[in-house]
């Protein structure tokens, strides 16, 4: 049985009083929707890339060794 679509029914005294209904959509659904309207910029990889390149010569005076295995 798939009880994915059932609605519980909350009672007192007999009389319905509320429901627990399950969500139309899902968040799986939203975020399709969301990737589907918003579509991916093909650049943003370049972008990635020249700031990892910026950081990286902001840095290139850092030691990148751990102080106990310097020489």
């Amino acid at each position: 049985m798939n009880d994915r679509r059932k609605s519980i029914v909350i009672t007192r005294d007999g009389m319905a009083v509320g429901r627990f209904v399950p969500e139309r959509h899902t968040v799986a659904d939203r975020l399709k929707e969301a990737l589907r309207e918003y579509a991916a910029d093909p650049a943003f990889a370049d972008d990635l890339e020249a700031a990892h390149t910026d950081l990286r010569a902001a840095f290139t005076g850092e030691v990148r060794t751990w102080p106990d295995t310097c020489s």
